[in-house]
């Protein structure tokens, strides 16, 4: 429908972006017949994008192809525009068609990258975690759980804690990718037990778990006074929660940089023990 849609306006030139790509073994050879027909009698010039060397070969009278990083920004492309889409409009409401249509491309394009929404979503999912791995190698604070690698938490120091807690704060409120992936969740977790379950692990509970693991041993060690590692958790974690959620609905985020600054200044003066 779409070709005799093209042709009615009767193009010299005819581009075609995956034109054959969900359609059936039969019928894709059929119109593949029928593109080189109309090309031959009606003298049409024919772009053709295919990732399919066999179709390639039998329609063209010149391939070009084209660099692999090209094909890797349509990816991230598709990934990106995904994900500010699930942000905006929720996972389950978007479609694989409301994603190949912002980006102006054909579902069979689409495809050709990822096999579905939910290959998508993965890709996101694993995408977030990498960048929490590499994000807390870079602020020197482990990055796995106590119960995976509990060596990691004896060695942290306060001042580690509040520059990698500061850059939590830029991370979840201004990073593209972060941002929008904190909203999709948030968005998500109330129509769909597994996205509610991710919320906990990346923004709740999940945080709070890790900062009682880190104070307790920081209380083991003598660096903070003798209290429940729980509770320093979530008077700890809460503010910068509250102000990330505050943040989204404002453009002044240095004041909230140096609310919560001033935030861990105090904790830590109230709570470390004094050398």
């Amino acid at each position: 429908m779409a070709i005799a849609r093209t042709l009615a306006v009767n193009p010299d030139i005819l581009f075609m972006d995956e034109p054959f790509g969900a359609l059936d073994a039969i019928t894709r050879m059929k119109l593949q017949d029928d593109i080189l027909e109309i090309s031959r009698v009606d003298k049409k010039t024919v772009i053709f994008v295919t990732h399919d060397i066999e179709e390639a070969v039998f329609l063209a009278d010149r391939i070009v192809v084209m660099e692999a990083n090209l094909m890797t920004d349509t990816k991230e492309n598709i990934l990106m525009t995904a994900l500010h889409l699930f942000a905006r409009d929720g996972y389950e409401a978007v479609s694989v068609s409301a994603i190949a249509g912002a980006l102006g491309m054909t579902k069979g394009a689409l495809y050709r990258h990822y096999k579905n929404k939910r290959d998508i979503f993965d890709s996101i999912v694993e995408r977030m975690y990498q960048i929490d791995a590499e994000r807390s190698k870079a602020y020197e604070v482990p990055k796995e759980t106590y119960a995976i690698e509990p060596e990691t938490y004896k060695h942290i120091s306060i001042d580690a804690i509040k520059k990698f807690t500061l850059s939590q704060f830029v991370f979840w409120s201004e990073d593209d990718f972060a941002s929008h992936f904190r909203k999709m969740l948030t968005l998500e977790q109330y129509r769909n037990p597994e996205m509610a379950e991710l919320y906990s692990q990346c923004m709740t509970v999940g945080p709070v778990a890790y900062m009682e693991d880190i104070f307790r041993e920081m209380i083991l060690r003598g660096v903070l006074k003798a209290s429940d590692p729980r509770q320093l958790a979530v008077e700890f974690y809460a503010p910068l929660y509250l102000l990330m959620n505050i943040s989204d609905q404002s453009d002044e985020k240095t004041k909230f940089i140096e609310l919560l600054n001033h935030h861990i200044d105090r904790f830590v003066q109230y709570n470390a023990v004094q050398s």
